[in-house]
């Protein structure tokens, strides 16, 4: 019976150490997959650089790599065709095939488009939908004015933008008159802002220097296009607002180190 009794005792024992050491298996598995599970990824600022960790079963890189490219606005999601003339050559390089392929595939990146999966990030990807739209159709007008002036009177154009629109439509005094009226409004503008004497009179030789040649339609169908319509309509599309971006950015790291520059 003792022999018996000593026997189980001995079994019992090595079963308990047996579980311990089970236990601790699992656990250091347990720790090994979380380490494992850790992945460093990098981005930048305009001052700092940073390297984190982030867990690769809640969030994947395309997923942080595409929303840094949505929250920093880089040239992923922008329009970067020339669109705009500033000197008289400058006319015959907008293309409006190459604007509109550039569109279709940013738009069509941008809709497929795999962000980190939430709230935040689903809703800046929508906004930017539509902002990347609108930007598109009415650059895309400012284009066509150049041959099709009014092609910029679109439906839902604002009131303020009329007086450009009949100027470019009948050109010649008109237009000139359009013109003569922006160029004054912008010296006012910059006489509210304190520029100097020195740089209202520099703008006013230059805008009279080209008023005075005999391309003076060309030079006032490019300024009305670009600083009237243009500047006018610019403030009716609705710009995604990132300014909350670093913030949740941040939220999707476990250890952030950053290396900064001095402001």
């Amino acid at each position: 019976m003792r022999t018996f009794l000593i026997g189980l005792s001995i079994f019992f024992i090595s079963c308990s150490h047996t579980g311990q050491k089970q236990n601790t298996a699992v656990q250091n598995d347990s720790i090994t997959n979380q380490n494992e599970n850790l992945k460093t990824y990098t981005w930048d600022d305009e001052l700092c650089h940073y390297t984190c960790k982030y867990d690769s079963t809640l969030v994947v890189y395309r997923q942080l790599r595409n929303s840094y490219d949505l929250g920093f606005q880089t040239d992923r999601f922008e329009l970067t065709t020339q669109s705009t003339a500033f000197e008289i050559s400058d006319i015959e390089k907008l293309n409006v095939d190459s604007l509109d392929n550039e569109y279709n595939r940013k738009i069509h990146d941008l809709k497929s488009l795999e962000v980190i999966n939430t709230k935040y990030w689903l809703e800046l990807k929508r906004q930017k939908v539509i902002e990347l739209k609108k930007v598109y159709e009415l650059t895309r007008l400012s284009m066509l004015a150049y041959t099709y002036p009014d092609t910029l009177n679109y439906n839902g154009c604002p009131a303020e933008c009329k007086k450009y629109i009949t100027g470019l439509v009948k050109g010649g005094d008109e237009l000139l008159k359009v013109w003569l009226e922006l160029h004054e409004e912008h010296i006012k503008q910059q006489k509210k802002l304190g520029a100097s004497n020195e740089i209202i009179e520099f703008q006013n030789n230059k805008f009279y220097e080209k008023y005075n040649t005999s391309d003076k339609l060309e030079y006032a169908k490019m300024d009305v296009i670009s600083f009237g319509w243009w500047n006018t309509v610019n403030h009716t599309i609705r710009r995604v607002n990132t300014d909350n971006f670093q913030n949740e950015y941040r939220k999707n790291f476990t250890e952030i180190k950053e290396e900064c520059d001095e402001p």
